[in-house]
Parts: structure tokens; sequence; C-alpha cells
């Protein structure tokens, strides 16, 4: 509900989100609030899975419910094992990050100083530059 509410007002304007917000109130949706039990067991999944603390959410609630998530987001491909998924398409598949893209993500973090004076050795310091 909430992801439809900012999705649609950051892309369309709040008088259109409030119109995709009514019409969902319409569909036969049931709202469960957030009580401590269901953040808990939103925040043990976000920790051993790689999901959005959102869709950790809608898994810790479909466990609950013995539900199935119904979804087209790539990111539910790494949770099949523990709760139910019906595709709205086929997910396409994830690619992970080459080992040379890896490289020059962790170059991108650090810097390589001498570690000493002669130039015999290096160390590694932190870069200032931030990773965002």
């Amino acid at each position: 509900m909430g992801e439809l509410v900012y999705a649609s007002e950051r892309k369309r304007g709040a008088e259109e989100a409030a119109h995709r917000l009514a019409d969902l109130r319409r569909l036969p949706i049931t709202f469960c609030a957030a009580t401590e039990e269901r953040v808990l067991a939103a925040a043990h999944i976000k920790a051993k899975h790689p999901v959005s603390y959102a869709d950790a959410f809608a898994i810790a609630l479909a466990q609950e419910l013995n539900a199935t998530i119904v979804t087209g987001d790539p990111e539910f491909q790494n949770i099949e094992k523990i709760v139910k998924i019906l595709w709205l398409h086929e997910p396409t598949p994830q690619k992970k990050p080459s080992a040379e893209k890896a490289v020059r993500e962790r170059r991108m973090m650090y810097r390589v100083e001498p570690k000493r004076k002669d130039g015999q050795g290096v160390v590694l310091r932190p870069s200032r530059r931030s990773s965002s």
C-alpha cells in the first residue's frame, strides 16, 4: 500500500496517488497491522535474505498466513524456498556481479598508499569518495 502511494505520487502527483489508493481499497484485500511480532519476523527475514525490508514484511505475513505472494519482482527469486510465489511473468534471472566488477568496486572504496618511505609495501586506506 505504501509503495503504491509513494511510487504513484512520485511519478504522477498526489491526486493520482489518491485515485490509485481508492482503487486499491475497493479490492478484496485485507490490510494487516504491523504488530511487534510481524516487525520482528520481517527483521529476521531481512537479516537472512537479500530482500528489501518492505518485501520482508510481505514474506513474513505470507509465512504467517500460509499465503502465496503474487509478484513480478525478481528480488523474490531468492526466497522461493521459504514461501510460495505466483509469478505474474517469468522472472528475469538476476545477474551476479562479475569478479572484475567487484574488484573495480573495491578499488573505488580504498586508496593504496605506500607503507614505508622507501616504497616497500602498501596499505589500503578507506577512500574519502562516497560510494553512492
